[in-house]
């Protein structure tokens, strides 16, 4: 006769239908929320010589079937995830190159990480390349002649650091554009876009100027100066390795940082032109970096 309770008169306690106690099910279930891993015995937890035997209770085969899922959403973030360049830089991203699929798309880097190929320095200010990031250090290099102050100067103070900018050699009218960018809290920066010809040895030569400095009374990070104000927004950008993202399609302007749209305007004045960076503005002597400045010509 079964002992009381059996479902069958003639069942038999045996290695596949032995009860689960619920000792036994609590201690499983700790054992897999504290490192079981799914290997050669399935989604249930790891074993070291081949498939456990005995039943496996509901909790096990739950808690099995999340860690599943998870894993799988996981995965399929992973391979969705882009690895460069509008990305961001995430982390494993090739540094100032293109992956091949960005190269299809038609976009190309500007900046190798270990020259200025490319690029044209103007000004007092010396420029210099660490860790793989165009480095304009104002801080650390005193104006041979202070400048009196200029009309943008809302400091109302003289100029006592160097100031320079670089200037691309390639010339582009329509186009996508990446850049990366560090700045200090008390930086003036800036990227310049149609940048059109030098009038003297120290001038850019103009250009639509997308300004860097997070502070800025009238023209914030983002903002086109003279153009476009972001005001009364501040973004903060100061501090870390930020973004631009920049759409020129004709009179057509858009600017993002860190994929938020700050500036979206149509201006007519300039087609074409150099791209430039500035370190050292009328504002600020604070430190400046650039990287993974990438571009995408557009083809009409």
């Amino acid at each position: 006769m079964g002992s009381p309770g059996s479902s069958s008169p003639t069942s038999r306690i045996t290695p596949r239908n032995r009860p689960v106690s619920n000792d036994s099910r609590r201690a499983r279930a700790s054992a897999n929320s504290s490192g079981a891993s799914i290997s050669s015995c399935g989604i249930l937890p790891s074993c070291k010589s081949g498939p456990r035997s005995g039943v496996y209770s509901k909790e096990e085969v739950r808690m099995s079937s999340i860690r599943l899922r998870v894993a799988g959403v996981m995965l399929t973030a992973a391979l969705a995830s882009p690895l460069i360049g509008l990305a961001g830089g995430q982390a494993g991203s090739p540094m100032n190159a293109v992956t091949p699929a960005e190269a299809k798309a038609g976009w190309r880097s500007l900046f190798d990480g270990r020259t200025f190929n490319g690029w044209t320095s103007i000004g007092e200010l010396k420029w210099t390349i660490v860790d793989g990031a165009m480095v304009g250090d104002a801080v650390s290099q005193p104006a041979a002649k202070p400048l009196p102050p200029p009309a943008n100067n809302p400091n109302g103070k003289p100029i006592t650091w160097a100031t320079g900018f670089l200037r691309s050699m390639e010339t582009f009218d329509d186009f996508e554009l990446s850049v990366e960018f560090w700045s200090e809290e008390d930086s003036n920066s800036g990227l310049f876009i149609r940048v059109g010809t030098p009038t003297n040895p120290n001038s850019l030569g103009g250009g639509y100027e997308i300004n860097i400095s997070d502070p800025h009374a009238t023209s914030p990070t983002g903002s086109i100066v003279g153009v476009h104000s972001t005001l009364p927004y501040h973004v903060k950008s100061a501090g870390k390795w930020s973004r631009f993202d920049v759409l020129a399609d004709g009179p057509h302007i858009v600017v993002k940082v860190n994929g938020e749209t700050l500036t979206d305007v149509r201006d007519e004045k300039l087609k074409a032109g150099a791209l430039g960076f500035q370190a050292g503005g009328p504002t600020g002597s604070g430190v400046i970096k650039f990287r993974n400045i990438k571009i995408r010509p557009l083809r009409k």
